[in-house]
């Protein structure tokens, strides 16, 4: 399952800022989010065994980053 991705949906990504007016203030969109889609997937920390994954699956932009994360796709 997937579908486009929308704003509200960048919520809490590394590059979110970028919707904000970045760094230089003239930036509206993160450069990834026109080509980015909604993809089945959980998010698990880098700091977790394998064995100890766990969470629900969710819709997940494909180009959603989190320092010291991963998302676990299907």
């Amino acid at each position: 399952m997937s579908r486009k991705i929308k704003r509200i949906d960048c919520s809490g990504c590394y590059n979110e800022f970028y919707h904000c007016g970045g760094a230089s203030g003239d930036t509206k969109k993160c450069w990834s989010f026109d080509d980015a889609y909604m993809k089945t997937g959980r998010l698990q920390s880098i700091d977790a065994m394998p064995k100890d994954y766990r969470g629900a699956w969710t819709l997940i932009p494909t180009c959603y980053t989190k320092q010291r994360y991963f998302v676990e796709r299907k």
